[in-house]
């Protein structure tokens, strides 16, 4: 049996993070890219966000974050995609449409832009030009950023990310141990 690329986010690192956020998560809509065990977004319904959409390309991590959804009662405020995150946001039709399955109760949520996005690729892989250039990009349907969007990307703490991936600048970097994380928001377009 292959050995699985799943590396949950610490608790000391999620406790980091939902402590630099704050108040930010209240109301929020959130999209969690390689979502895992969608540790990082069901904290955020728990914290008052106010929908969720897991992007995970894995069948039994999908399975598992379903399960997950369904036993916190989640159902209404969740909604699972299986896709790469890659893909997802660059055809933007999974993460704009309508919603079927887990969280069709929320189809009212369908297309409005997300306010806060948590990253958590394989260390290993490098999908940030694509990833953050297609987050901040306003193309296929409209933006999938709000105007106030924070993303949060966690990456290996021996890799720097830019200081910018279009529209989004980044805000800050705290490193624990092996594991970093960078804090973007997204710059007001002029126009």
């Amino acid at each position: 049996m292959p050995k699985s690329r799943l590396r949950p986010t610490t608790e000391k690192v999620r406790a980091a993070i939902f402590s630099i956020l704050g108040g930010q998560v209240e109301g929020a809509r959130v999209l969690d890219l390689y979502a895992g065990t969608g540790a990082m977004g069901l904290e955020a319904i728990s914290r008052g966000a106010a929908s969720a959409d897991f992007v995970e390309g894995d069948a039994r991590a999908c399975s598992t974050i379903n399960a997950n959804i369904r036993s916190l009662g989640y159902d209404d405020l969740a909604r699972v995609i299986r896709a790469r995150a890659e893909k997802a946001v660059v055809s933007r039709a999974s993460l704009l449409g309508s919603r079927a399955g887990v969280g069709s109760n929320i189809a009212g949520q369908s297309g409005r832009p997300y306010d806060l996005v948590f990253i958590d690729p394989p260390y290993d892989d490098d999908p940030w030009d694509d990833l953050m250039n297609g987050l901040s990009a306003g193309l296929n349907g409209g933006p999938l950023l709000g105007d106030d969007a924070t993303v949060i990307a966690e990456h290996g703490s021996d890799r720097a990310l830019a200081a910018s991936y279009g529209r989004l600048s980044l805000g800050r970097t705290r490193r624990y141990g092996g594991s970093s994380i960078s804090i973007y928001a997204l710059v007001a377009s002029h126009g």
